[in-house]
Order: C-alpha cells, then structure tokens, then sequence
C-alpha cells in the first residue's frame, strides 16, 4: 500500500498542490479526506515529504514558534501542519525517509 501511495505522489506534476497531493491517495486506502491529510502530515514530520528548504522532524528539532512563523502565505495551507503545508509538486518524496519493507 506504502508503495501505491509513493508511486501516486511521483506521479504529480511539478506544479501540484496540497490537494492534488491528497486526491492522489483516494483509491489507494480506504479513508476520508481528513484521515488521508494526517497520513500525508506523518509522512511530512517523518521527511519523507520534504517541503522545500523546511527542516523536517526528521533532521531536526523545529520550535513551534519557528514553524508557525514559517507559515505559508495561502489561506489553505495554514490547516496543514508543519512541515507539509509548505510541499509543493517539485519536493516530491524522500525515499530514504521511506521504511523499507526488509
């Protein structure tokens, strides 16, 4: 299932956005919109989405204070957490933050 949701990230255009990222997991496990958007933030906190130049979790500790002023300027990705919410097409996935499977 890892692998599907992975392969429908990859094939995103550069150009994709938070919810083309998250309509890309429907079908691929049965879940809502909410419960697909906390996998795609685990996945974030995890850096397996890297956003763009934000350190995740993964590779360093980050002060709420500091994540909350790296706050995107789009009113929709302020409901995403930190660091996903900054994820765009071109980030892409970290396969080496990916478990894998051995």
């Amino acid at each position: 299932m890892l692998e599907d949701i992975v392969d429908a990230i990859w094939s995103l255009p550069e150009s994709a956005q938070l919810a083309e990222l998250n309509a890309a997991l429907i079908g691929k496990l049965k879940s809502s919109k909410l419960e697909r958007t906390v996998l795609l933030e685990a996945l974030g906190y995890a850096g397996a989405l890297p956003a763009g130049g934000h350190p995740s979790y993964a590779t360093e500790f980050v002060m709420f204070d500091e994540a909350n002023r790296r706050m995107p300027s789009q009113f929709y990705k302020k409901e995403w957490a930190y660091p996903v919410r900054s994820w765009t097409g071109v980030d892409g996935v970290d396969p080496a933050r990916l478990p894998t499977g051995e």
